[in-house]
């Protein structure tokens, strides 16, 4: 499980987030990325870049503290594309990623 987070928006967190993704779908089979960016930019990007990704997307802190255990038994690599910005859903995925 690999998390990409940011403090504030527009320092590259969903673009590494995508590309990392992509890169590991070309030797594992099962990866799925955790869109829990309000803004979803890797929902759109992943379904280009890498088609096999399997996508998931989340709301709020909440959401993304049950999604992630669930999701990372569920697949070879759990990339989570955090939200960018200082939050309490942002604390949840550091939590909760490797």
């Amino acid at each position: 499980m690999v998390g990409f987070v940011g403090s504030k928006g527009g320092v590259g967190k969903t673009t590494c987030a995508v590309h990392f993704a992509a890169l590991a779908a070309t030797v594992a089979p099962r990866v799925t990325l955790l869109d829990a960016d309000p803004n979803e930019g890797s929902s759109a990007w992943i379904a280009e870049a890498a088609p096999a990704v399997h996508v998931e997307r989340v709301r709020s802190s909440d959401q993304l503290l049950r999604a992630v255990p669930l999701l990372a038994a569920a697949c070879d690599l759990l990339v989570v594309d955090g939200p960018g910005n200082d939050s309490d859903a942002t604390r949840s995925c550091l939590l909760r990623v490797d």
